[in-house]
């Protein structure tokens, strides 16, 4: 069985921290390689805790996301025959700087190219999935160039993985919370300014929040959607 691989980075919008839902849709043909290396069905919380091998990339609360919700718009674009294998890699707070390249798994991006390496033993990485940002819009640290730390992270990955036009797609940061903070704006100007063969953007700034930072359950449901609406452009455009 060959999957269709979709790595999901960044921090914790991408790995969901919104309340699991008392029922959630499913499909046998998503699977998850869950953090403790195992193939499992996709199910919400994608990145779940429990068994993680990688402690870099633990978090203790995780909930619903966007995950999810992409990988089942995937499958109505790629239809019955179409499977596939999610490979989340978030930490919370991360930093676009946590992600620089390296091959030690004690760190995000080490731990994340092992995981990819392994799980493409069962199918073939056709995407990358990005919902980070909040926390250079918070510190200021490094706001004015995320989209030169970004670039050259997609940049790595590309090399390290040996897929030049590797596809991203990347979610630009949402509204600004109540406590204003002076790089809010500063971090989404250069998130839209970012322009990259086979590099798309989403936007996110419409959507609710249930404490000015991470979004509710439909919030990411449409995030994911929205998420498998510009990675199947970039996978097959003009369809």
């Amino acid at each position: 069985m060959q999957l269709h691989l979709f790595v999901l980075i960044g921090q914790s919008n991408m790995m969901g921290k919104a309340g699991l839902p008392a029922t959630q849709r499913t499909d046998a043909r998503i699977l998850n390689f869950a953090n403790d290396w195992k193939w499992k069905i996709g199910i919400e919380p994608i990145d779940d805790p429990g068994g993680q091998i990688d402690q870099v990339s633990k978090d203790k609360l995780t909930g619903y996301g966007p995950s999810m919700a992409f990988a089942l718009k995937m499958l109505e674009y790629g239809g019955p025959g179409y499977r596939i294998g999610l490979i989340p890699c978030a930490k919370n707070a991360s930093s676009m700087k946590g992600w620089r390249p390296s091959e030690s798994r004690r760190t995000l991006y080490g731990s994340c190219l092992a995981r990819i390496r392994q799980a493409q033993k069962m199918g073939t990485v056709e995407g990358i999935l990005m919902f980070q940002g909040e926390r250079e819009a918070k510190t200021g640290q490094d706001a004015d160039n995320w989209d030169e730390l970004f670039l050259d992270m997609v940049s790595n990955l590309r090399n390290d993985l040996d897929i030049p036009n590797l596809p991203v797609v990347f979610a630009q940061i949402g509204p600004t919370p109540k406590q204003i903070s002076p790089y809010w704006e500063i971090v989404k100007q250069r998130q839209a300014a970012v322009k990259a063969k086979n590099v798309s953007m989403i936007t996110t700034d419409d959507l609710a929040t249930f404490d000015g930072l991470h979004f509710d359950v439909p919030s990411y449901t449409i995030i994911g959607e929205r998420f498998a609406a510009a990675m199947w452009s970039l996978l097959k455009p003009g369809k």
